[in-house]
């Protein structure tokens, strides 16, 4: 009787495993959902795992030989070459390389960050970490610069390839090119950056738009996009709106890199009959999600510090009738990235 039922257990798991296979043989999507599904799993568990690696144990070899196990995995699964698992390595190697603290750390990277350029070579970190290790293995002074070069012609308005270069520069007394990086840095606008799990407004951080939010608290709320902005100089920012309102509080919603300073220095609305009304600036109420202020001779300073989408509420003095016009002076520019000026 026993082994009757043993048959039978046998013989329907072999059918289900056989059913299965077939099914998954024919038909490309079910098999395709089935490797996502795994491959999903395999990215949470390496995740998870290098995380506790690193702040939990704190142990930084062990999170890099965990790293390197899910590159062998993810490439015999998958590809060698780029593949759309590669967001999920270079998510662990940007953990990893902000936990790490001296020199000697850095090497243990290598074969990751050589790894990451071998499957798409404009990773931007991967350059600059690249970079970094051809100055601790004293390569050529010009080869580091093209190398750093690379990384800001990818995305010339982001900040990481400018912090090293300026490092660079200063430790090898390259005045000339530490004022040049130090220029372009508060000078550039183009390029942007987006992170695994920041979800944008926008999409990602850049220096290139920001909008106007209208009457947040209403249920017809509007949004006005400003695509283009100057640095470091004040220029009137219009929005015209699509209906006369009434107007008691709006939004300035950005994604703009941390370390941008927004200089409001003048708010004047416009109403239906045409008369030009100025606000005054000290007594209108500002906050944010995560940004710091400074009043300074009447200007109020926004100082941004996040990666995720900044929202800045300007809570006006009273309630205006009938506004067609919004036009907002402002300021925009960025922080030093060391004591030193671009002087």
């Amino acid at each position: 009787m026993k082994k009757s039922i043993f048959s039978y257990f046998t013989f329907y798991i072999f059918l289900l495993s056989f059913v299965t296979i077939s099914y998954i043989s024919i038909d490309s999507s079910f098999r395709r959902t089935i490797i996502g599904l795994s491959l999903g799993f395999i990215n949470s568990y390496y995740a998870i795992s290098i995380e506790n690696h690193l702040i939990k144990e704190n142990n930084l070899n062990k999170a890099v030989r965990k790293l390197e196990q899910q590159i062998k995995i993810t490439d015999f699964l998958t590809t060698k070459s780029k593949n759309s698992f590669l967001d999920n390595i270079y998510f662990n190697a940007n953990k990893i390389e902000k936990f790490i603290k001296s020199d000697q750390e850095y090497m243990y990277l290598s074969n990751i960050i050589k790894n990451l350029i071998e499957k798409d070579p404009k990773i931007y970190n991967a350059i600059i970490w690249d970079a970094k290790l051809m100055y601790l293995n004293k390569i050529d002074v010009k080869k580091i610069l093209k190398r750093i070069d690379q990384a800001i012609n990818l995305s010339p308005s982001s900040t990481e390839a400018y912090r090293f270069a300026l490092d660079f520069t200063f430790k090898h007394n390259k005045q000339e090119l530490f004022k040049k990086y130090c220029i372009k840095y508060h000078t550039s606008l183009l390029g942007s950056k987006h992170e695994k799990d920041n979800f944008s407004f926008f999409g990602s951080s850049s220096l290139g738009k920001f909008a106007i939010q209208i009457e947040p608290t209403s249920r017809d709320q509007e949004f006005y996009i400003i695509d283009g902005i100057n640095l470091n100089k004040e220029i009137d920012y219009t929005v015209i709106l699509k209906n006369p309102k009434d107007l008691e509080s709006l939004n300035l919603i950005s994604n703009f890199f941390p370390g941008v300073s927004i200089d409001v220095t003048k708010i004047s609305i416009v109403n239906k009959e045409n008369n030009n009304i100025n606000l005054p600036l000290n007594r209108i109420y500002f906050s944010s999600k995560e940004s710091f202020f400074q009043v300074n001779e009447g200007k109020i300073k926004i100082i941004t510090t996040s990666k995720n989408d900044e929202l800045i509420n300007i809570k006006l003095d009273k309630q205006y009738k009938n506004i067609s016009k919004i036009i907002l002076k402002i300021n925009f520019s960025r922080l030093n990235l060391t004591n030193y000026t671009c002087k």
